[in-house]
């Protein structure tokens, strides 16, 4: 497996703070979801709404969601 986190990847180049870059990032995530095989939720804090939208893409395409606690489990 090769986990692909594109929150911390593509903050390196695009800003969050910016509406159009984040709006970029967002699409540019939701394109590398597509290779996915499965996708992870890390987390204790809750689901953001870049995370639900990334979730409710995977569930649309046939992805499987596994939820991991963070704080409780080990992978």
């Amino acid at each position: 497996m090769i986990p692909i986190a594109p929150h911390v990847y593509l903050t390196q180049f695009l800003c969050d703070d910016v509406p159009e870059q984040r709006e970029l990032g967002l699409r540019m995530a939701k394109e590398l979801l597509t290779i996915c095989q499965v996708v992870w939720v890390f987390g204790s804090d809750g689901i953001s709404e870049g995370m639900a939208a990334e979730i409710e893409l995977a569930e649309q395409i046939g992805i499987p969601v596994l939820y991991k606690n963070w704080a409780c489990e080990t992978v």
